[in-house]
């Protein structure tokens, strides 16, 4: 009698023993790190959403959601310019490494798990770059702050192209701990939105008035 207990017992330690050790040992998945311009609204983790692009009216493109070629997109507002577009590219240059989007002033990255705190201490490291061209119909290149009216519709539609380079977005800590992107690009056709304006010809291609 006290035998039979004695292996009952032991097989019970042995059986909590072993759902324990199956319990602990299973990792916890968390979410990985992303680049984000908006606060983490707009997220990337892959190369579609690094090259995505968003208007002001809320309205957001990635490359497989692309169809602008066929149906270019027109923007929300009369007189906006290429600075209205949010992308991962700050307004002030148009090409930046992934490095310094992390980084202040920009901050552009996010993490749900709380890894990476720290840039300076390398909780989040990123490798890989970001490229803007932006050109009209006829191939000219378009500065960024050139305001978009129907006078200038000549030279639509315009073309935003976003390229980069592989990379990939890393934390210290957490699982998954980073985000990886293939070298890729997307093109945008883009519209102004049509308002009535008075255009005015440049006075030195008035000619010769008398």
């Amino acid at each position: 009698m006290v035998l039979v207990l004695t292996m009952v017992v032991l097989q019970s330690i042995s059986f909590s023993n072993y759902a324990l050790t199956t319990k602990t040992t299973n990792i916890i998945q968390g979410s990985a790190p992303y680049l984000t311009f908006d606060g983490g609204r707009t997220r990337a983790t892959n190369t579609k959403a690094l090259l995505g692009i968003s208007l002001s009216d809320g309205r957001t493109f990635t490359p497989t959601t692309n169809d602008s070629r066929n149906h270019p997109i027109v923007l929300p507002v009369a007189g906006q310019s290429f600075k209205d577009i949010g992308m991962l590219v700050p307004t002030n240059t148009d090409s930046i490494a992934l490095s310094s989007l992390i980084g202040a002033p920009y901050n552009y990255w996010g993490d749900d798990d709380g890894d990476g705190k720290d840039v300076y201490y390398g909780d989040i490291t990123a490798t890989g770059s970001l490229k803007l061209s932006i050109v009209d119909k006829d191939g000219n290149p378009v500065a960024r702050n050139e305001v978009l009216t129907s006078c200038n519709n000549n030279k639509a539609p315009y073309k935003l192209t976003l390229s980069n380079s592989e990379g990939r977005l890393t934390t210290r800590y957490g699982v998954p701990n980073e985000s990886r992107f293939s070298a890729s690009n997307a093109t945008y056709y883009i519209n102004p939105k049509a308002a009535p304006v008075i255009c005015f010809a440049r006075p030195d291609l008035w000619g010769d008035w008398e």
